[in-house]
């Protein structure tokens, strides 16, 4: 009896001292896995003067969300296309030197530069419509619509401070299409100034929060999240679905771009919109197929994520460039792709480089 009696009392100490040596161990880890854990809630630090300056501000926009100052175009260049997209088609990050820029010294032919940062698909597609409908460039014949995997990703974002978390975003909402009775609506940005933003933000019971909760992936996915707290033990216990299903993404083995099958739908139903809005006014549709860093190393190995971007793409006869054998050829014959990124993930000089000439090469695909 006592040899049982002293068993399993040791047993216990081995226990309790290995678990308090897990607890100790743990937080050697916790930076690793940041993206497992709850980040810090928009209503922390919420500051309304912040938010009065966000609205105020030359960049609010009460359609979009946000974007940039019509920029100015020259009369003695002749522009064969508008491009809309993200800090992707915005591009020249490394020296002020855009793709589109590149492109015009190859070519002598100019494309205007509509690209924004932190746009979605969503929000470029609307800002075409939003530009055609005011004709400020006269709808030029072609237009071309900058697509790569995190346009796709923010589409499915309504609040963008739970997609970037961002202090910028803090006070920032983007417009969403949503899917009621299989079909797809236009949800709006809920505020167009400061005190409509904090009613909305500061009561759980608003109707942004309703549609955060039924509409918007990446804040239902944070809400998810489990909270890093003592005890470590537990937190990680319930990460551990997320662990796995992050390094499944790393190793190319589960989609990253394209969370699930209503995300692809949503793809689809927008890119269609864009091609149609651009036939009614005579312009030819081109979708450029860009790559960041993690997508081109997926189309190395043999796993591409687009495979059924490029099958939709060909079956509707829908014009695309893809600029993936560009910049892969460089990578193969140069050895290295860090000269085609920086460090913030943008294109380098090189990189936007090899996308104008990956334009270049593809111009019999433009109306001239």
């Amino acid at each position: 009896m006592k040899n049982n009696i002293f068993t399993i009392v040791l047993i216990s100490l081995i226990m309790i001292f290995s678990l308090l040596f897990l607890e100790i161990l743990l937080p050697i880890f916790d930076n690793r896995g940041e993206t497992i854990w709850r980040k810090d809630s928009h209503t922390k630090n919420l500051n309304m003067i912040n938010s009065n300056i966000f609205f105020s501000k030359g960049t609010f926009d009460t359609e979009l969300g946000w974007d940039h100052a019509v920029p100015s175009i020259s009369d003695e260049v002749k522009y064969i296309a508008e491009s809309y997209g993200d800090s992707f088609t915005e591009s020249g990050f490394s020296n002020d030197k855009t793709w589109q820029e590149q492109f015009y010294k190859l070519s002598n032919l100019g494309i205007i530069n509509l690209g924004v940062g932190g746009y979605g698909l969503d929000q470029s597609i609307l800002k075409f419509e939003q530009y055609s409908r005011e004709k400020k460039f006269n709808n030029s014949r072609n237009v071309i619509l900058g697509l790569y995997g995190q346009v796709f990703k923010r589409s499915v974002s309504y609040y963008s401070y739970y997609y970037f978390f961002n202090e910028f975003f803090k006070y920032a909402f983007k417009p969403i299409f949503v899917r009621d009775n299989s079909e797809f609506r236009l949800l709006e940005i809920p505020c167009q100034n400061s005190e409509c933003l904090k009613h909305e933000l500061e009561n759980l019971n608003s109707a942004t929060y309703a549609n955060l909760n039924k509409y918007d992936y990446w804040y239902k996915k944070e809400i998810r999240k489990p909270i890093l707290k003592f005890p470590r033990i537990i937190s990680y216990a319930k990460a551990i679905p997320s662990i796995i299903h992050r390094k499944k993404q790393t190793n190319f083995l589960e989609p990253t771009y394209f969370e699930d099958e209503e995300s692809i739908e949503l793809a689809k139903y927008l890119i269609f919109r864009f091609c149609e809005k651009a036939y009614i006014q005579d312009s030819n549709p081109i979708m450029l197929l860009m790559y960041d860093r993690f997508g081109l190393e997926g189309i190395i190995e043999g796993k591409r994520e687009d495979e059924w971007l490029i099958r939709f793409l060909n079956e509707n006869k829908i014009t695309f460039i893809d600029t993936s054998p560009f910049l892969i050829s460089y990578i193969k014959n140069k050895g290295n792709i860090d000269e085609l990124f920086l460090l913030d993930g943008h294109y380098t000089f090189k990189g936007d480089s090899l996308i104008a000439l990956s334009i270049y090469n593809d111009i019999h695909k433009f109306k001239l």
